[in-house]
């Protein structure tokens, strides 16, 4: 059984095994018949961080006051992250000047 936490780290991976091409004589019936199979693999599950992120997002915007401290922490934390993204983009551009 998978849990939840784990999805946020793999994908699921659809395998095509064979494709049988076969005419039927009654309409009825299917004229292709595909053999799939499906698996976990290693992989970001990107549109599930996004789901995870847009719910958390609204719900603390929902909790009005009870929800500021950790709002405050989300805000700081993006501004810390865009500042280290500026450095690294302005270290880049004097590294390749170099």
């Amino acid at each position: 059984m998978i849990y939840s936490l784990p999805l946020y780290f793999l994908s699921l991976l659809t395998t095509i095994l064979s494709w049988n091409h076969t005419i039927y004589k009654s309409k009825t019936e299917n004229l292709y018949e595909w053999k799939m199979t499906a698996d976990y693999e290693d992989a970001t599950n990107i549109l599930g961080l996004v789901v995870f992120s847009t719910v958390l997002g609204i719900t603390l915007g929902r909790m009005g006051p009870k929800g500021k401290p950790l709002l405050n922490f989300f805000v700081s934390l993006s501004e810390a992250v865009m500042m280290i993204t500026g450095w690294v983009i302005w270290y880049d551009s004097i590294s390749r000047m170099a």
